[in-house]
């Protein structure tokens, strides 16, 4: 948690020798934030975790539930079911008392919750110094300014972070466009990949204190569904047609199978595979023997996101689809390109034409953005 400042030109205070007078940089803290981290994403993922650096947050390490005492935070996707399995086969209780705990189960959904995203670029407050060292050194700043800007670096939190944006004043004068061309340039010097900057609002500190600072072991609901369902069978993306066609079967008892298939999998590591089949065809699984039997209970439970009728006749579902595994920290290459090759042959052949007589589409033309490219799981 880090003191967060926002800085800002005054073009009116900028002098007709293109230097930063009295009052022309502005730095004021921004009350109940703290910094966190940076990120490209729109949605908290696995990569941002690891990049925030959470004491005791380690998605997808080895952990052990026999005989230990969970706490559960909010927001899981973790089934009653499941965790009444975990009770008769590992002897764990469950209590609703952190302190009390030996093993706290939190979620992606939990941790997004807690923060926000600023679209800035906040530096820390070393390259900020060095900043201002350099417009003082390029002449930028006059005695007052220089003044003023060792004032507030006397004052402030040296383990803070400053947003120091590039400035653009589309109305200045001459000697204001010369000043903001000069300082932006020195502001690039100390830029970044990441174009949005995590968050953490004062309304939300208290709940991340108390769940960060815990002598128990922080694991994540994921984690805990590989546990319950070890033993059960991955289905594989070769998979995938074949229980495509049990499930758009016209026989009900085909497409009952399917599901039940869908229900008893490893959910977690067959994701691709069972989140495809129930976004695209919800209204076919539905329509089965076994809707309401406590397995496919639990299935429906998990696979909630996903629900609902979705059609391919514009490309919103397609997006919708991406942006939900995406959100889940489930995005795998297989189902960016399954997802591509049902784009393709839906909404951009019958926009184009069957036989693509005229205007061609190819899939290799066909990707997605490098945003989202990036939140892949490989």
């Amino acid at each position: 948690m880090k003191k967060y400042y926002k800085l800002h030109i005054n073009n009116d205070a900028i002098t007709s020798s293109c230097q930063a007078g009295r009052g022309a940089i502005v730095i004021k803290e921004v009350p109940d934030i703290y910094f966190m981290g940076y990120t490209n994403n729109w949605n908290l993922t696995g990569e941002d975790v690891k990049n925030l650096n959470l004491p005791n947050v380690k998605p997808g390490g080895n952990i052990v539930l026999k005989d230990k005492t969970i706490f559960r935070y909010s927001k899981l996707n973790l089934p009653r079911q499941k965790v009444d399995l975990l009770k008769d086969r590992e002897n764990i209780k469950v209590t609703r008392k952190p302190e009390n705990a030996d093993i706290h189960i939190i979620s992606y959904k939990f941790l997004g919750s807690l923060f926000n995203y600023r679209w800035e670029k906040a530096v820390p407050f070393k390259d900020f110094y060095h900043i201002i060292k350099d417009a003082m050194e390029d002449n930028l700043l006059t005695d007052e300014c220089i003044s003023e800007m060792r004032d507030f670096i006397s004052n402030a939190d040296k383990d803070s972070y400053v947003a120091v944006d590039k400035h653009y004043h589309y109305s200045s004068q001459p000697h204001q466009e010369k000043f903001n061309d000069d300082w932006n340039s020195i502001v690039k010097e100390f830029d970044h990949d990441y174009s949005r900057c995590i968050i953490l609002e004062e309304k939300n500190a208290k709940m991340y204190q108390t769940f960060i600072n815990t002598n128990a072991q922080i694991i994540f609901d994921t984690d805990v569904l590989d546990v319950i369902d070890a033993d059960l069978a991955v289905l594989d993306n070769t998979q995938y047609k074949d229980i495509e066609a049990m499930i758009t079967s016209n026989d009900r008892e085909n497409r009952s199978l399917a599901v039940e298939m869908l229900a008893n999998c490893n959910i977690e590591k067959s994701f691709d595979v069972v989140s495809g089949l129930y976004w695209w065809h919800y209204d076919w699984i539905k329509d089965t023997n076994n809707w309401n039997t406590v397995n496919v209970k639990a299935l429906r439970s998990r696979m909630k996101a996903y629900e609902g009728g979705h059609n391919t006749t514009n490309v919103y579902a397609f997006n919708a689809y991406i942006n939900a595994l995406a959100k889940d920290n489930k995005l795998t290459r297989f189902a960016v390109d399954k997802t591509r090759e049902k784009l393709m042959n839906t909404v951009l052949k019958s926009i184009c034409g069957k036989d693509n007589s005229v205007f061609k589409v190819d899939l290799e033309n066909l990707y997605i953005a490098d945003e989202i490219e990036s939140m892949i799981n490989e």
